[in-house]
């Protein structure tokens, strides 16, 4: 006698019976073993697999149009679902909250309320015209600068005229909080304490400010160790407390009208404070270094090259003179068939005492100078770039 057909949908409404009396949806193995069940090889061959199953278990519920079912839909994921579940009892919100702010305000009321620093650009002193006369010298290190020297350069840079001083970086040595590895070869004559390198250099600031219509200060790698010494003491999750005296430099550089202290940030708040241009003239502390002069700069100007579409928004424009204060070497040359002009600029300071030593960090010694340039409408005049070169750190 041959067997009657089994029902697809009679098998679906006993499955969907069995599971509204568990209160969940059951596999096939689960649904075999109940009284309402079929045995495997029967499920299998009326259906792929158990969402097959579930979907005309489900299909039958709805024409039924029954009470809402106790288990979870087929066609939702039983871990969202759980989450989801999860979240209503913990009281989370299900719906995405309303936005009051866009992106851009709810940022910028942020930024407002940490004081954090948004992109910025290099600032041209108002004060002067068209025609510029520059001058640029950097790594004065106080208390260890070579103050004749100084005295010298500056009053040289007033007699050619020049309007505008640019301090390229490391005003201050910043010997009292720098690492271990500096520190122990100090002997305790040369010892100064950072308050005391701070009005040394308000000094030389007040000097600089009387013979210059307009100063910049760059802050330099020393400078910044006084930022590195409070973050790695205080913690960075501190840090907003002290943001807006980080640049220890500030502390004597607002006592000046005519002296600004620069300060570059990228659009995402990154510091990039050792680079400031002015027309086709860009001054940097890079920390790159290297035994032979010129090299530092040259390694500048190719990462430049990498990095000039990145920097587009915030310089404006590409460089002719690159100018590169961070080695203590001197060292200045042209490239491109005249197209563009490199140059190290030496350092205004005495030959530190780790640089003496047993096991000496410098190669040679460094090279006391100073750099003199003349703009017109924001292009420099090659012609006119002249390196005034001391003999001796006094």
């Amino acid at each position: 006698m041959p067997r009657a057909k089994i029902d697809k949908r009679a098998v679906a409404e006993a499955y969907l019976e069995e599971c509204r009396a568990q209160g969940k949806w059951l596999s096939l193995a689960n649904f075999e073993r109940t009284p309402r069940g079929y045995n495997h090889r029967t499920l299998e061959s009326l259906f792929n697999d158990v969402q097959a199953l579930r979907d005309l278990a489900s299909k039958v519920h709805l024409e039924r149009k029954g009470d809402p079912l106790k288990y979870l839909s087929p066609h939702k994921n039983r871990t969202a679902e759980a989450k989801a579940k999860r979240a209503e009892k913990a009281g989370y919100l299900k719906e995405e909250p309303e936005t009051i702010y866009d992106f851009e305000t709810a940022r910028n009321k942020l930024n407002e309320i940490l004081q954090f620093t948004g992109p910025t650009k290099s600032i041209r002193p108002s004060n002067l015209g068209k025609d510029i006369k520059i001058g640029i010298a950097g790594c004065f290190h106080c208390p260890h600068h070579s103050e004749q020297n100084l005295v010298e350069g500056v009053e040289w840079m007033k007699s050619q005229g020049v309007n505008l001083f640019i301090v390229a970086g490391d005003l201050i040595d910043a010997l009292s909080v720098t690492h271990a590895g500096f520190k122990k070869n100090i002997r305790a004559h040369q010892y100064v304490s950072l308050k005391d390198e701070l009005a040394l250099a308000k000094a030389v600031l007040d000097y600089l400010s009387g013979s210059f219509d307009s100063v910049i200060v760059l802050r330099g790698n020393h400078p910044d160790r006084v930022r590195k010494w409070i973050t790695e003491r205080l913690g960075p999750e501190l840090l907003w407390i002290v943001q807006q005296n980080m640049n220890i430099l500030s502390l004597i550089v607002k006592d000046f009208p005519n002296v600004t202290l620069h300060e570059l940030y990228d659009q995402n708040g990154s510091d990039i404070s050792w680079v400031y241009q002015i027309g086709d003239l860009r001054v940097c502390h890079a920390e790159l270094g290297s035994s032979i002069e010129g090299r530092s700069t040259v390694t500048l100007d190719q990462l430049f090259q990498e990095w000039e579409s990145t920097l587009a928004h915030i310089l404006e424009r590409p460089y002719n003179v690159l100018v590169e204060c961070h080695t203590h070497s001197a060292a200045m040359f042209p490239l491109n068939n005249g197209s563009k002009y490199l140059i190290e600029a030496g350092c205004m300071c005495k030959e530190p005492q780790y640089g003496l030593e047993g096991r000496p960090r410098y190669k040679h010694p460094q090279q006391n100078a100073m750099t003199y340039m003349v703009q017109h409408d924001g292009i420099t005049d090659f012609n006119s770039i002249r390196m005034y070169v001391f003999k001796g750190m006094q």
